[in-house]
């Protein structure tokens, strides 16, 4: 009796044994279509990061547009006879965005890449810079080094010279931005005509742009307004500020 009892309980621990065993194996089986789909997978995210990569370097990546923003030099004395040139600058006291969008498809194999032209009219006034609060004499003040900068991201979506209309004249920008407007890409233009006797300075600029996935703006102005109207059926927006009204 005692030795049937040994054989059953070897009995049942090798049968335990196996179900485990055979679980395992069967588990091990069938990861293996979950790991080949996994790879597949996997391997279609980078082809397709790859191929919307190569299609926008092309027309244009994100955009991101910030500006403009006026600069104007100064003199910082540590002596009587030396001193070291510094920069301040001064954000639009109304900044206004209108424009319109129209998006495409472009393939590349079987992937599908969404690409923007936009037709943008920037618009706003700057006051006359006040160096008051920097405790700067106006003697100090270099007026006729002044310039505007204006931040692009992908510079090859600017299929054109960009011009902006500065207090009633005509300026043409130039590619590159001088340091210390915190930009990382755009371009500049020199501004000869600051007058100290004329309180503010309307802009207008008329910008058409390439660009793909996205497009940002910095809202510099004291009082930013963006008006956008686009094509695309299923825009979704974020940042730190929503729009008060989309439809």
């Amino acid at each position: 009796m005692n030795s049937f009892a040994h054989s059953l309980k070897n009995w049942i621990r090798n049968s335990l044994g196996l179900k485990i065993f055979f679980t395992g194996f069967l588990v091990l089986v069938l990861l293996i279509p979950t790991l080949m789909i996994e790879g597949l997978v996997r391997e279609r995210k980078y082809t397709s990061r790859d191929a919307q990569r190569e299609v926008s370097q092309k027309w244009g990546l994100e955009q991101s547009i910030a500006g403009p923003i006026l600069t104007v030099p100064y003199k910082e004395y540590y002596n009587r006879t030396n001193f070291n040139t510094r920069l301040a600058h001064f954000l639009p006291d109304t900044l206004n965005i209108k424009g319109d969008m129209d998006s495409e498809i472009r393939s590349r194999g079987i992937f599908d890449v969404p690409l923007y032209t936009t037709n943008l009219n920037i618009n706003g006034a700057f006051s006359l810079p006040n160096f008051s609060e920097l405790n700067v004499s106006s003697a100090n003040i270099l007026w006729n080094q002044a310039y505007l900068s204006f931040g692009i991201t992908d510079m090859r979506g600017l299929k054109e010279q960009l011009a902006i209309d500065w207090s009633e004249q005509a300026l043409q920008f130039r590619p590159g931005l001088s340091e210390g407007t915190g930009l990382r890409s755009g371009l500049s233009v020199p501004i000869k005509n600051l007058n100290t006797r004329i309180p503010d300075y309307p802009f207008s600029l008329d910008l058409t742009l390439n660009g793909s996935q996205e497009i940002r703006f910095a809202p510099l102005g004291r009082e930013t307004n963006i008006l956008l109207s686009s094509d695309w059926s299923s825009p979704s927006f974020d940042g730190a500020f929503l729009p008060t009204e989309h439809e």
